[in-house]
């Protein structure tokens, strides 16, 4: 179980965002080639479900995975090519000792911790070497606010 050191100017930096906006900070794409993952939040708590964009796949690819339009066999492959995007990953986002955050696998589907967390694996996303060429994208539909709106 590996473990990404994330700056403490950072985590500041995510907090304060957080507090101001109810929504984690997150970096965008950075290259028209990068694959995003879309971060869904979940409504029956603070976890963070990962699927992968296709509308950031190649034109070709994203054509073979739709296939026929939605359904819950697309969900499914959505979700496990996003867990096999994180696959290498380390699973625990660390500031001055302490754990702030973590990626797990349950049952096959990527989740993240919380919008801290999810805040940390962009950080992580956009600063790994080697470069991982992926981003998050956070889906804005469900999104609670932490002032109770």
């Amino acid at each position: 179980m590996s473990a990404a050191s994330i700056p403490a100017t950072f985590m500041r930096r995510a907090q304060r965002h957080f507090r101001g906006t109810g929504r984690p900070l997150v970096y965008g794409r950075r290259r028209r080639t990068d694959i995003g993952l879309l971060a869904f939040p979940n409504p029956a708590s603070t976890r963070w479900v990962l699927v992968t964009d296709t509308s950031t796949l190649p034109d070709t690819l994203e054509e073979a995975i739709l296939g026929d339009g939605p359904s819950t066999e697309l969900m499914v492959r959505l979700t496990k090519y996003a867990t096999i995007a994180v696959d290498d990953l380390p699973s625990r986002f660390v500031c001055e000792g302490m754990e702030v955050g973590r990626l797990e696998v349950c049952d096959g589907v990527p989740f993240l911790s919380d919008a801290v967390a999810l805040s940390c694996l962009s950080f992580l996303l956009r600063h790994h070497e080697p470069r991982t060429g992926l981003f998050v994208r956070v889906v804005e539909t469900h999104l609670r606010s932490h002032r109770g709106r």
